[in-house]
This record gives C-alpha cells, structure tokens and sequence, in this order.
C-alpha cells in the first residue's frame, strides 16, 4: 500500500501531479475495466482504494484560510510542487484571488507550510519548470523515487507561464513547448 500527499501553491500544478501519479500507481484508481472511460478524478480531492491513496492539496485548500499540513507519519510520500514563484502569482491573482495583498499573504503562508514539509524525509520537490525542460525524463525519474513506475502519460509539460513573462519568445510563436531530440 502506498500513500501520497501531493501539496502545492495554489496553480502550482498539483492537480496534473495527482492525476499522473494516480493513473500510474494503479491504472484502476482513474479508469474504468476497459481503460477507456475515465472516471471522475481530475486531480481535486482524493482518491484510493484499499491499496493506494493519492490526496490533492492546493494551499490554501478548501476555504481561504485552510493550510493543511500533512503528518509525515501519515503518508508514504509527500510531494511537494513548485513552479515560478511570481507565475504562479500572477496565474492564482487571474483565477482565485483578484487582490493582491491577499494573494501574497496566502502564498506566503503556503510558502511556510511547504518549507516545514520539507524537513521531513519522506518529501519530494516536484518542479514544473524541471517537467517543462526536461520532459519525460524528468517525469520518469522522479516517479521512480516515490515509488511509481511511469506507464502511462496522461498530461503534456505546457509551456504555462508564457503568459505571465513580458518578452516571452513563446508569446509571439505557436511554439507549444520544448520537445528534447532524441
């Protein structure tokens, strides 16, 4: 049985995380018998059954106010994801949090709470931007240390913060994102 906290800044991808990690840990978590038809996982909440468990957090969760911190003891694994600090501002301003100083103060603390998770050794760093440069490979490498064998590709690394980087070359281009040679 495995455990997994997925947790993050608000629009810091988790919610592409917990899809891919529970589409890979057991194909039968996200699809039906035929694994064709998905069921209603998007990547908010949790999902599981009595041998896997994958758990969603965008901080704050839930309410405004709400900054879970999952026990170590709790999970097998807790992932952490990032992505560009100000990107991720920019992009929580435009969907969940018009203000701000409020958007700040909630990243803020998010930001502690990540920090303290962390410490823990049972923690893992996700990096968007690392999946966006990398690829596959970084995605197929870091699952490997949390267990998970990587089967099943279900989410591209977009080109995200295109939007929120004045100058961007991908602004101006139909370039949708960085594919390695091989």
């Amino acid at each position: 049985m495995a455990r997994y906290a997925i947790i993050g800044l608000e629009c810091s991808v988790t919610k592409a995380l917990s899809r891919i990690v529970a589409r890979n840990v057991k194909p039968s978590l996200t699809h039906k018998e035929d694994d064709r038809e998905r069921k209603g996982f998007d990547g908010h909440k949790n999902i599981g059954d009595e041998h896997n468990f994958v758990q969603h957090y965008s901080l704050p969760y839930g309410k405004r106010d709400n900054y879970p911190e999952p026990l170590s003891q709790d999970w097998d694994y807790i992932l952490i994801c990032t992505r560009d600090f100000w990107c991720s501002m920019n992009s929580k301003m435009r969907t969940h949090a018009r203000d701000r100083k409020a958007a700040r103060s909630q990243h803020d603390k998010g930001i502690g709470v990540l920090r303290r998770l962390a410490e823990y050794d049972n923690s893992y760093v996700f990096s968007y931007e690392s999946w966006y440069l990398l690829g596959e490979v970084y995605m197929r490498d870091f699952l490997k240390q949390v267990g998970v064998e990587y089967r099943i590709q279900i989410e591209e690394a977009l080109d995200i913060n295109r939007k929120h980087v004045k100058g961007h070359p991908n602004k101006i281009s139909n370039l949708h994102h960085y594919k390695a040679s091989k």
